[in-house]
């Protein structure tokens, strides 16, 4: 699952995907952060997260895509303290 999406991210990045509003890249990023944290890579979901804050065009979407950056940004800061 995680090889697909990273594949329909290529084809969105080399404009052979068409983005028809059911699916954006900013979808895509975030289906790819939520893999990543089944399988318990934290800093690959935060990086995920990240980019789907970068690539959301929708102001609002944007805000909470960023706030879950932050959110999981200090829990990797508490993660490392403990270690």
């Amino acid at each position: 699952m995680l090889a697909q999406i990273d594949r329909m991210l290529v084809l969105v990045e080399q404009d052979k995907f068409l983005e028809q509003g059911k699916l954006s890249k900013s979808m895509l990023y975030i289906e790819r952060a939520e893999i990543l944290s089944c399988l318990g890579d934290k800093y690959g979901e935060l990086t995920a997260w990240q980019q789907a804050a970068l690539s959301e065009l929708d102001i609002e979407t944007r805000s909470i895509l960023e706030e879950i950056v932050v959110d999981l940004e200090v829990q990797l800061k508490v993660m490392k303290t403990q270690d």
